[in-house]
């Protein structure tokens, strides 16, 4: 968790790959490796494993769906197939079933109705990169009594209104790279706008042998807590503990590296050393170079 005092600087790196998979205390007999924890909120990161074939064991694997009554969930799909299943409203009783591969981007806003079906299982399992603004998603998290509302399949379904907006569940490689905006040869898909989705996200590609400029770049310091996981690829990138600070301290982006920071600390770029291989970057609340 980051540093509680936003006078000091704040940010934090770890390489997931080296962190051991735990039980995952709010759905049981999936797996995690927690990167982000508000105490006092339940916000979250994490990778999450899914084992193939599992079942929700809170419902005993057959139909079954709900909703959050204040909590953003985004996900983003790294490895295998996992099966869900989306619902326009609570008349929607067949919903629609998504296989979520890699690449795939989900985001649901509070009230988006959603769950599983008894078919299909995961074939390979998964690993998928989720994040969430408040706690009690998990059907086995204490905070789900009051944050998660189930809903039947039968009965006075049209009493409960309409009041429900769907999620959105794409597969990313479906959108055109276009040009970042501000650093020539970079691209990027936004899979997330602020204005319409409360956060950015967006992916980034870094293309090989790019370096900085003889003009160190860095961006600007936004609200709240930014962050980036690396989907693929190598790049050197600076943290400064101000926009105005110097030196910065070099952070070698690598696959798998997860990256956070909140106000003063910014992120930018020095000149010498590029990207060998290129990279790709999953971003939260920020594109970098502003």
């Amino acid at each position: 968790m980051l540093n509680p005092d936003i006078s000091r600087p704040a940010y934090r790196r770890c390489e997931t790959d080296e962190l051991e998979w735990e039980q995952d205390p709010t759905i049981r007999d999936f797996n995690r490796k927690l990167l982000y924890l508000d105490a006092e909120t339940g916000a979250d990161t994490l990778l999450r494993y899914f084992p193939p074939g599992a079942r929700y064991a809170g419902h005993g694997g057959g139909r079954h769906r709900h909703y959050h009554l204040t909590v953003r969930q985004r996900a983003f799909a790294l490895y295998g197939d996992f099966p869900h299943c989306e619902f326009k409203d609570p008349l929607d009783l067949d919903g629609n079933n998504v296989v979520f591969r890699r690449g795939y981007f989900m985001d649901r806003p509070p009230r988006s109705i959603h769950g599983t079906q008894p078919e299909p299982l995961s074939q390979a399992g998964a690993v998928i990169l989720q994040w969430n603004t408040g706690g009690g998603v998990g059907l086995d998290d204490p905070k789900a009594e009051v944050e998660t509302v189930s809903v039947p399949f039968e009965g006075d379904l049209q009493s409960m209104g309409n009041d429900f907006p769907e999620g959105r569940v794409f597969d990313t490689s479906s959108l055109a790279w276009q040009p970042h905006s501000t650093v020539p040869g970079w691209k990027r898909k936004v899979l997330a706008s602020p204005e319409q989705h409360e956060e950015a996200v967006s992916l980034l590609f870094v293309p090989p042998g790019w370096k900085a400029d003889d003009t160190p770049a860095r961006g600007a310091a936004v609200g709240g807590r930014s962050w980036l996981f690396t989907l693929s690829g190598d790049l050197p990138l600076w943290v400064y503990d101000t926009a105005e600070a110097v030196p910065g301290e070099c952070m070698g982006l690598r696959e798998g590296t997860y990256l956070e920071w909140s106000p003063p600390a910014v992120v930018g770029f020095e000149a010498g050393p590029g990207s060998e291989i290129g990279c790709t970057l999953l971003c939260v609340g920020h594109e970098l170079i502003a």
